[in-house]
Order: structure tokens, then C-alpha cells, then sequence
């Protein structure tokens, strides 16, 4: 019973780490009698300690006071070999666990791959439309012309350049704030929309002549700036009108 059973009913060899305690524990016990006979006291044979040093003779042990080898050598002998068994120790059973384990782990890596492969992004992108000059440091709040059709996106990434306030904007709907903005620019520069612009806080128009074609600003850079109070430079072939 006192082999096979553990305190709280349970087998000892059902648990490893009760195993190894109590093979540590006798291992330590019959290596104590075997060093007190090698000083020459009474006591049982030391078979345990003497197995123990014939089977590993490097095995550091304390010296105990007065020459013979301490006990901890057949104790520390089972607990090194509990951690480490040896290449020539390994159960057969363990090492088909392990290489199950080695393929499974490959095995899981597989679907991992497919997705990094499948993310590899092979689809073209539109090219982003180089930043203007002009626009490059300019101060808001300010409008860009054309400010329609998709190129308010770009107007929109530009405007991170400062983060200047800017009057361009695109979404699923048009304001009408912004509708009204687009009908009274249309015929800019005039006396009615460079008021208007004005009054809104809009100190800077840049107008991009390239976009122009086929939208309602069109004909902007064939008016006259004369008698409006406003000034017009050309920067990197665009059109930079102030109003103030």
C-alpha cells in the first residue's frame, strides 16, 4: 500500500511528480546508510550509492567533512535524470508524440501561408495626382477651381499640406451652402462672386487650368481682374487669385 498509494487515495503511479519524489526520497535514504558505512559506522549495505557512482561518475557531489562523498549524489542522481534523461532515455512513446506534435505545428502553418500570400496585393492603383505649387504653403480659408467631380479628392489630400481651411469637399451629397457655392463661383472673378467669397472668409482662389475643360469655371482665366480689388499670379502654370 505504502508503494502504490498516496496520501488522499490516489496511485502513485498515476502521478509522475509523486514518482520522482518518492524514488528521490529512497534514493537519498540508502545513499545516507551507504556513506555512513564508507566512514566505517554501522549501518545496511550502500548498493544505492555505490550503483549510483559506477553508473554516473561525474556527478558533482558536496564533500562531506571528513572525505567521503555527501548523500546528495543518488537523490541528485534520479532528479537529474527525471530533467534530463538522456538521448539513450527517451521512451519511444514520447518521441512519436513529439514528432506528431512538430507535423501538426507544419501542418498549422499551412493555412497561415495561404493567407499572407493571399494578401499579397497585386491590384494597380490610380496614380495620386502630384501636389501644385501653388498650392504648396499657401494660407485659407481658400477655394481651388474646379470644385466638382472627383479631383476633390485630391484638393482634399493636398489640404493635409498646413491643413489650410478649405471651401472644396466631396460626399455623397452636395450641401447647400456648397451649391450655392458653385453656382455664384461659376462666373468668377466678378463683382458678385468676389463678394460673396468675401464674405465667406475666402482670401485665396487657385485655379488649376488643366481640370478646367468641360465644367462651370471654364472661362475664369479669360476674365478681367480689373476694378475687383483682387491681385492674379501665375505659380508653376497655375493661377493664384487674392482677394484681399
Amino acid at each position: 500500500m505504502l508503494l502504490t498509494t498516496a496520501p488522499g487515495g490516489r496511485r502513485l503511479t498515476d502521478d509522475p511528480a509523486l514518482m520522482i519524489l518518492f524514488a528521490a526520497v529512497v534514493t537519498f535514504r540508502y545513499g545516507m546508510r551507504g556513506a555512513r558505512q564508507v566512514r566505517g559506522e554501522s549501518g545496511e549495505s550502500g548498493v544505492m550509492y555505490t550503483l549510483s557512482r559506477a553508473a554516473r561518475p561525474t556527478v558533482d557531489v558536496v564533500a562531506g567533512g571528513d572525505g567521503p562523498p555527501a548523500v546528495v549524489a543518488p537523490g541528485g542522481l534520479v532528479l537529474r535524470s527525471a530533467v534530463y534523461p538522456g538521448p539513450t532515455e527517451v521512451p519511444e512513446e514520447p518521441r512519436r508524440a513529439g514528432n506528431s506534435r512538430v507535423l501538426a505545428r507544419l501542418l498549422a502553418a499551412i493555412p497561415l501561408a495561404l493567407v499572407v500570400l493571399e494578401g499579397v496585393n497585386t491590384t494597380p492603383h490610380a496614380p495620386v495626382i502630384p501636389q501644385p505649387a501653388a498650392l504648396r504653403g499657401v494660407e485659407g480659408p481658400l477655394l481651388v477651381l474646379p470644385a466638382s467631380g472627383t479631383l476633390e479628392y485630391s484638393v482634399m489630400l493636398w489640404s493635409t499640406d498646413g491643413f489650410p481651411k478649405i471651401v472644396n469637399g466631396l460626399a455623397s451629397f452636395i450641401p447647400e451652402s456648397q451649391a450655392r457655392t458653385h453656382a455664384v463661383t461659376a462666373s468668377f472673378p466678378d463683382q458678385a462672386s468676389v463678394s460673396y467669397l468675401r464674405e465667406l472668409g475666402v482670401r485665396t482662389v487657385v485655379v488649376l487650368p488643366e481640370y478646367l475643360a468641360d465644367t462651370p469655371w471654364q472661362g475664369v482665366l479669360g476674365r478681367p481682374v480689373d476694378g475687383l480689388g483682387i491681385t492674379r499670379e501665375e505659380v508653376g502654370g497655375h493661377v493664384v487669385f487674392r482677394l484681399d
